[in-house]
């Protein structure tokens, strides 16, 4: 199974996008129409910035990355944008899975056997799948983790 979040990340970025020209378009048109709006106002554009800025902050905290998960021929490939990162492993090595929620995002937390015990990979950030894929990706994982338990 593969899945994929790059349709939800170009519709994020053009919601940034559209944010941006918002900002600006209430801004430009606040300063051209000074006499009709009575432009001495400070509070309209710390208003407007003070919107803009805890919109974006927000939007950064929940780490939308690109992710592209694979389970096929017998490996596990997740790769990420956030960090750069793609991790790969045997299906048989896949120990355990953790989900943790950190108010506004999901993480998911690989466990896997090497020689040495069990690694953990770092958080991962689902904020930018959808339930639906979140549960096949959940699925599949558990049902890796089942196989192994069974050999």
């Amino acid at each position: 199974m593969k899945i994929t979040n790059q349709k939800f990340l170009f519709q994020y970025k053009m919601f940034q996008l559209f944010l941006i020209i918002l900002v600006l378009g209430i801004l430009i048109w606040y300063f051209t129409a000074s006499e009709i709006v009575q432009a001495n106002n400070r509070e309209t554009i710390i208003g407007v910035l003070a919107f803009y800025l805890v919109a974006e902050y927000i939007l950064y905290l929940r780490k939308y990355y690109l992710l592209n998960y694979s389970d096929e021929n017998g490996k596990i490939e997740i790769e990420y944008s956030g960090k750069k990162t793609k991790i790969s492993f045997l299906h048989e090595n896949l120990e355990k899975f953790e989900i943790r929620n950190t108010g506004l995002r999901k993480e998911l937390i690989l466990f896997e056997k090497i020689k040495d015990g069990i690694k953990e990979h770092a958080p991962i950030s689902l904020s930018a799948f959808s339930k639906a894929d979140i549960k096949n990706l959940l699925e599949s994982l558990t049902s890796i983790i089942n196989k192994n338990k069974k050999q």
